[in-house]
């Protein structure tokens, strides 16, 4: 009989040892930090709460909980009520907020709520004055973004996919759990007794996340390869460590081109034009992250191509890009805005 065993296999307690020696070791949540952690109510970020709770006093950790309700379903605010109760049981602060906005047309229900999460997150934390806020993404949700990536469009950005500690509208966000599979948080709450919500949602197939979840990866694990959603996560991971290079090389550039004023980033047509295509490319992915971070994503590969193309011809022209974003050409410059 072997004595290999499996990460389904791994109880509760070895996974709490074994996630405190990842984030010590990767520092990606520095001792005495002040931590705005994000808290759906979900079975995710319902461990990423026990976890961080049961590593405080080890790191010397100022927990405050942050909810967003987006208002998409009946019974949202029942998630709220919930969290705050968790919150009471474990004396930690909470701060939480109700979508009261509408969905703009022509943007999808998904990235209009990841839109409006990030931002509520960056508004909390600068009024709780957090030194980053930390979101329960795991193994598995890398896996799926990567496929979501492919299947719309991207390049070596993108399948980067979600990254373990990243900086948006100058706000630090860190996602600890990447290195933990779906299987693993759920025997952590199982062996904690950890209450969480079920998001309806998640059990239909109406957005692209689930139908991957639901469909695509368990087909693709079934008549491909079992270890799919590690082989994803491991293309990220290399994908973001190529990246590194070219982003360095990217930052040597930018000065010569680039511009960042307040809510738009203006290129220089000229010195952009001289690039090569592969760095003209990071550049405008570059501009849109600079004015928001949460709207990067929502650029496929598709809309860098022709707003690459529209740059190169220097006509006068503005161009509708996602989530609301412009990009205005002349002979002179790009602005995106």
């Amino acid at each position: 009989m072997s004595g290999k065993v499996s990460r389904r296999d791994i109880p509760g307690a070895v996974v709490l040892v074994r996630w405190r020696d990842m984030v010590v070791r990767q520092r990606l949540i520095p001792h005495g930090a002040k931590i705005l952690v994000g808290v759906s109510g979900g079975a995710d970020s319902v461990a990423l709460l026990h976890l961080l709770y049961a590593l405080r006093h080890d790191l010397a950790l100022h927990l405050t909980v942050a909810h967003y309700d987006h208002a998409l379903r009946p019974g949202s605010a029942r998630d709220c009520a919930f969290v705050r109760k968790v919150c009471a049981g474990l004396a930690l602060d909470c701060v939480w907020e109700r979508n009261k906005l509408k969905k703009p047309a022509g943007v999808s229900t998904e990235d209009f709520a990841r839109q409006r999460r990030f931002d509520f997150f960056v508004r909390k934390a600068r009024l709780v004055f957090a030194d980053a806020v930390v979101l329960a993404h795991t193994q598995d949700d890398l896996a799926e973004t990567v496929l979501m990536r492919l299947l719309r469009g991207t390049g070596l950005s993108g399948l980067r996919a979600i990254l373990p500690r990243r900086i948006i509208a100058g706000t630090v966000f860190v996602r600890p759990m990447l290195d933990m599979t779906r299987a693993e948080v759920e025997r952590f709450i199982a062996e904690q007794g950890l209450l969480y919500r079920e998001d309806p949602t998640n059990a239909g197939d109406d957005f692209l996340r689930n139908r991957i979840r639901h469909k695509l990866i368990p087909y693709i694990s079934k008549e491909f390869s079992p270890a799919i959603k590690n082989k994803l996560a491991e293309l990220a991971v290399n994908a973001a460590l190529d990246h590194e290079f070219i982003d360095d090389e990217l930052q040597k550039v930018l000065p010569q081109v680039m511009r960042m004023y307040a809510a738009k980033a203006v290129i220089t047509r000229a010195a952009w034009c001289a690039l090569s295509s592969s760095m003209r490319r990071m550049v405008l992915r570059e501009g849109v992250a600079r004015m928001n971070g949460a709207l990067a994503g929502a650029l496929a590969c598709k809309h860098v191509e022709v707003l690459e193309r529209a740059g190169l011809e220097g006509v006068k022209t503005v161009l509708s890009l996602p989530l609301g974003l412009r990009g205005a050409v002349t002979d002179k410059f790009i602005t995106l805005s």
